[in-house]
Parts: structure tokens; sequence; C-alpha cells
């Protein structure tokens, strides 16, 4: 068995195990934003099922990316936890809400809405083969993804309202978790003319200086 030595891993920098186009995008981004040194390794999938190298799944027993190991050398998984930590530890560049800030209530609970709701949607659409046993269900199960997503979004939609971004005036990070669901459009039906806010908004997060050339690197 490979026996991972966590403070091993890195040298005094976070190490982000990823893959282009993945939710490992909106982490790369944040870390940016952060001003937080980072090493980037590509884990490249080797089967349909996502079964990664050993190494990650070493980090990470569901064999998913991404995986961040911080500079303390502690191991995170799962995307919206890892762009809360690494937001929380730069607290002067205003990522993401304070704790004491009125705002950081809704700021959570849409991360989490995100993370819980959107991004399971999109997993259902592009992967419908891995929620059931019989492959003839998987058409099934990406168009009732889809409509999720449609009613999902539609909330997302209703509380930006006419706000440049969900919190108002000021980007954060669950600006650019929801920039990143944008981006993955195959499964939106008509996102300019249902959720055209949504759309603006993930336009703005493109055009940021920082995001910009990963958003590219990702082919977003």
């Amino acid at each position: 068995a490979l026996v991972i030595r966590r403070r091993e891993m890195n040298m005094g920098k976070a190490v982000l195990y990823g893959r282009p186009a993945s939710g490992s995008a909106v982490c790369e981004a944040v870390l940016e934003l952060a001003r937080m040194p980072y090493e980037f390794r590509v884990v490249e999938k080797v089967t349909d099922s996502e079964t990664l190298s050993p190494v990650p799944l070493a980090l990470n027993p569901l064999g998913q990316v991404p995986v961040l190991i911080t500079p303390a050398g502690e191991v995170m998984t799962e995307s919206a936890a890892i762009v809360l930590w690494i937001a929380d530890m730069v607290p002067d560049l205003r990522l993401a809400p304070l704790p004491t800030d009125p705002q950081r209530p809704r700021y959570l609970r849409l991360m989490q809405f995100m993370a819980a709701n959107c991004y399971m949607s999109a997993l259902r659409f592009y992967y419908p083969d891995r929620y059931s046993t019989n492959a003839a269900h998987a058409p099934d199960i990406a168009a009732q993804a889809r409509f999720h997503m449609n009613r999902e979004f539609k909330i997302l939609s209703d509380e930006l309202g006419d706000a440049p971004f969900l919190l108002g005036t000021s980007m954060c990070v669950a600006d650019v978790y929801l920039a990143m669901l944008i981006a993955w459009e195959d499964w939106v039906e008509n996102a300019d003319t249902a959720f055209p806010n949504l759309v603006a908004l993930s336009k703005r997060v493109a055009q940021h200086n920082v995001i910009a050339p990963i958003w590219k690197r990702n082919a977003f």
C-alpha cells in the first residue's frame, strides 16, 4: 500500500491535484486570487469511471479531483471546501465575507447550495451511467439532471437579481464557483435567454485579469 506522509508532500506551498475543465479549475483560480504559492499536478483520467493514479487515490479514497495539500501538509478534498478555506486564509483580500460580516450566512448558504445541488446535477448529466446499474437508464438520468439544473439556476438567478455579483458589487469566491458551473454549459438550456444575469456574472468573472488566463487554460 502507498503511504502518504502528509507533511512530506510539499515544500511550504500548496499542491493542487486536478484536471483541466474539472472542479479543480475554481480551486486554481482562487489560489491565484489569494496569491498563495502552489504547484499544479495534472491527474489524467484513466477510465470513464475516473479511476485516478495511485497518489491521488491514496489522498482521496473516492478517487476524485480536486485534492489540495495545504502548505501545512493537510489534505483537503471537495472543491467548495477548498475554496472556502483558501478565502479564509487571506481575510485582508476580501475574497469572502468575514465571519462577523452580515453577508456571511448568505455566502455560506449559496456555496453549499451550489456544491450540493448544481454541481451534483452536472455530474448526473455528464456521467449518467454512474447513477444506475442499467445502462438504458442513462438518457433519463441525464434528462432529469438537466431539469433539476435549470430549476437550481432559476433559484440562483432570482438570488442574483440585478446585482453584478451574488453578494452585491464585489466579487467573492462564490461568484467564481458559479462561473465555473456556467462554463459547463452543455447542460444549460438557452442560458443566454433563460438566465441572462447569471451569464453576465460569469462573463464578469471570466474577464478578471487573474482569472482570465486560468479559464483559458481550462477551455472555459
